[in-house]
């Protein structure tokens, strides 16, 4: 008796324990169930909603365990064939949740508040109402941007290459996918320049100022953005169109050292005393003051331009045999410089002797076409008053792209080429 009395009391304590911490996990879930679908409210999130489910049906399972903790082996079973079928119900109306969701694009408005919302409109005063379309082409251009750049998805994982992706939800309004092999997630924008940037319905606006050649305060003020991140975008626009050069320069191939001043505008520690007033460059041509950049432009309208740290031989005869091919012809305006790169290349080359007034020769050499190139370069950088030089490339980059696409030149031509879309 006293041994039966014995096991009674440590099966009853046992019980306690159990009961004990059903009540906290209990309690736990419960409160959670409730935070979240508050901020599911709050913050009008579908995904935290169906999140919820989750410790509404946790919270279920362990009430039902609390009841038959100290019950019978006969309704544990019971319990616990009840549990497994509330589980699979909780599972099987958050499927149906999310799939009711993604049919209907969100939770979206009902009938009746959509139809109030349209006679709605007619009460709006007239910047009431550009405030509202303003409002709708961003999201109309959002989803433009997404599904256009979804077009491009993924071939294989950024991280280790593989082929095995699998689709991951979606995140800032792009399909994301895992990688099956590392566990790492990617989109259509990773590995990309335009990464982790946000106001996707603003980029095709933006990429139209591009275009229109604004500065970085009026492209700002058009968006609605600041200017810091106007300015960031522009270089991050531009990382991929600087690559866009022109190689296998063939039949006549003009070439001409153009100078730009060195400028340190933007840094906050300087080599030398800042001019405060500016400064002009009174040394023509080369000099200490001056950054040159070679220029090159074959009859066909091809064209590829390479900032130098000095115009000489040295720098110049490696890119000669880079982008021209050997059997081209050169011309120059008979520098020494190119003169030596050319011979040193292995190219033809023919040289005007402009001091003496020789601008063509045989009715077909000449370089008109690369000083016409430079002069309309430096009219269009003289909206930007001043470029730093750390920058030069991507505004040669820039003006480059205008060039080759002329009137193919679109926002979406230019947001394509800053995710590597377009390769030429």
């Amino acid at each position: 008796m006293a041994s039966c009395c014995e096991n009674n009391c440590a099966i009853e304590k046992l019980h306690e324990r159990q009961r004990g911490t059903l009540k906290a996990v209990l309690v736990i879930n419960a409160v959670m169930f409730v935070v979240i679908v508050g901020g599911a409210v709050y913050g009008k999130s579908t995904a935290l909603l169906s999140d919820s489910l989750d410790n509404l049906g946790d919270a279920l399972t362990y009430g039902l365990s609390l009841y038959a903790v100290s019950k019978e082996a006969a309704t544990k079973a019971k319990v616990a064939l009840f549990k497994a079928l509330l589980a699979l119900i909780v599972e099987i109306e958050r499927s149906l949740f999310w799939l009711g969701l993604s049919r209907q694009g969100g939770s979206g408005m009902n009938t009746k508040s959509y139809r109030d919302w349209l006679k709605g409109l007619d009460e709006l005063t007239s910047h009431q109402q550009q405030r509202v379309l303003s409002r709708l082409n961003k999201m109309v251009s959002g989803d433009t941007v997404a599904a256009r750049l979804e077009q491009a998805a993924p071939q294989g994982c950024p991280q280790c290459q593989s082929h095995r992706l699998a689709r991951w939800g979606r995140q800032a309004g792009l399909q994301r996918y895992r990688c099956r092999d590392c566990g790492k997630c990617c989109n259509a924008l990773t590995g990309t320049p335009l990464a982790r940037l946000r106001h996707k319905d603003c980029w095709l606006t933006y990429s139209q100022a591009m275009i229109e050649g604004l500065t970085v305060r009026n492209a700002a003020y058009r968006c609605g953005i600041d200017k810091t991140t106007s300015f960031r975008w522009r270089h991050r626009f531009l990382t991929d169109v600087v690559e866009l050069k022109a190689t296998g320069l063939t039949g006549i191939v003009e070439a001409d050292e153009t100078y730009f001043p060195l400028s340190f505008k933007g840094s906050r520690h300087l080599p030398r005393p800042a001019h405060h007033r500016g400064h002009d460059i009174h040394q023509r041509g080369t000099g200490e003051d001056q950054v040159p950049v070679l220029v090159l432009r074959d009859r066909h309208g091809a064209t590829t331009d390479f900032k130098l740290t000095l115009a000489c031989q040295r720098e110049e005869a490696p890119i000669l045999s880079q982008v021209i091919r050997p059997d081209s012809i050169l011309c120059t305006d008979g520098g020494a410089s190119l003169k030596g790169a050319a011979r040193q290349a292995g190219i033809a080359h023919r040289a005007l002797n402009l001091s003496a007034g020789v601008r063509v020769l045989a009715g077909v050499y000449h370089i008109q076409n690369v000083n016409a190139y430079d002069s309309r370069l430096k009219n269009w950088m003289r909206q930007f008053h001043g470029v730093a030089t750390k920058y030069l490339e991507n505004y040669l980059g820039w003006r480059r792209g205008l060039e080759q696409w002329g009137e193919l030149a679109t926002p979406q031509t230019w947001m394509l080429a800053a995710v590597g879309q377009i390769n030429c």
